[in-house]
């Protein structure tokens, strides 16, 4: 039953993901995203910082907030 739950979640989220890229190809463009905002794991994976994950979501929410 635990996996359908995650499964539905994953299949909720899908349709924004292309956004939340779309943020965070933004900021790294603008030179907005800092070393600092980063972990880097014992394997070499880069994991957001609370201050990196803090710029993502505000720049998404700028993002859907956006007059054209």
């Amino acid at each position: 039953m635990l996996c359908e739950k995650n499964n539905l979640a994953h299949d909720l989220q899908e349709p924004f993901r292309f956004l939340v890229d779309m943020a965070v190809i933004s900021l790294v463009e603008s030179g907005a995203m800092e070393t600092k905002d980063f972990i880097r794991t014992e394997n070499y994976n880069l994991r957001l910082k609370p201050t990196g994950a803090r710029k993502i979501v505000n720049e998404y929410f700028n993002m859907l907030n956006k007059k054209k």
